[in-house]
């Protein structure tokens, strides 16, 4: 039985979300340093109410009426999602690689012993 998202049995989590937010994040993880606001621009929203807002940018509004305040706060959740995610792929890694090690070196001190008793 299929859930819902899921192609084949290949687990498939989620929506794909809005291509453009898909490109902000990526462009935002390759340049930290990046404002969040540029990141959304690049990624190829657009903000046309922000000239006329001076004071208040997260008050202005993309194309699909949707503030820009929404739009960073969803970049930013992206982001520490993926990052999560990553740290906890990392950890993952780390602990196969460990076991790996202490495998191998349980077999190697195996072989030390006298084979003949």
């Amino acid at each position: 039985m299929k859930r819902r998202g899921q192609v084949n049995g290949h687990g498939v989590h989620g929506r794909r979300g809005d291509p453009r937010m898909n490109m902000a994040v990526n462009i935002r993880m390759k340049n930290p340093r990046m404002k969040l606001f540029e990141a959304l621009v690049a990624g190829g929203f657009k903000f046309p109410a922000l000239a006329d807002i001076k004071s208040n940018k997260n008050g202005a509004v993309d194309e699909d009426n949707v503030l820009l305040r929404q739009r960073k706060n969803q970049l930013s959740r992206r982001i520490r999602c993926l990052k999560k995610k990553q740290l906890e792929k990392d950890k993952l890694m780390t602990d196969i690689v460990n076991t790996t090690s202490s495998v191998s070196r349980t077999a190697n001190n195996d072989n030390s012993l006298p084979q003949n008793l």
